[in-house]
């Protein structure tokens, strides 16, 4: 995780949609998603400290979630990735879901293998960890 971070990160590609206050709305895809923040692929380069609505559209077969906050652009990438990072004002409720519905139908686990299913578990800890929601001994 990048020192920078308070917060860990999945990779997670789902539609996003932000819309500035003066009515312009910009979709791109999602790269990852923490807590506090998540970083979208897009060429648009919104001015930095630009507070904006972000709407994470999660699609299913037959349905779809959309999750809405408030959030505001705090950098531009313009390396192999090019796009831009969004810092959600408040942290995102609904954040564990994105760790959980990340596995839905992408990963395949060998139950077989210690080795695997010990990582596995290790890094969902460590995601849910992450959550104000998770119960800490102590």
């Amino acid at each position: 995780m990048d020192e920078k971070r308070k917060r860990h990160r999945v990779n997670f590609e789902t539609e996003v949609r932000l819309k500035t206050a003066d009515d312009n709305v910009i979709t791109a895809n999602s790269a990852d998603i923490s807590m506090s923040g998540l970083f979208l692929e897009t060429n648009q380069n919104l001015e930095i400290g630009l507070e904006c609505e972000v709407s994470l559209i999660i699609k299913g077969k037959t349905s779809k979630l959309t999750i809405n906050t408030i959030g505001k652009i705090v950098r531009h990438v313009e390396k192999s990735i090019i796009g831009i990072g969004v810092e959600f004002v408040d942290d995102l409720e609904w954040w564990s879901l994105f760790s959980i519905y990340q596995l839905y139908g992408k990963r395949i686990i060998d139950l077989s293998d210690k080795d695997q299913l010990g990582a596995f578990y290790e890094e969902q800890l460590g995601v849910f960890a992450q959550s104000p929601y998770f119960l800490k001994k102590g």
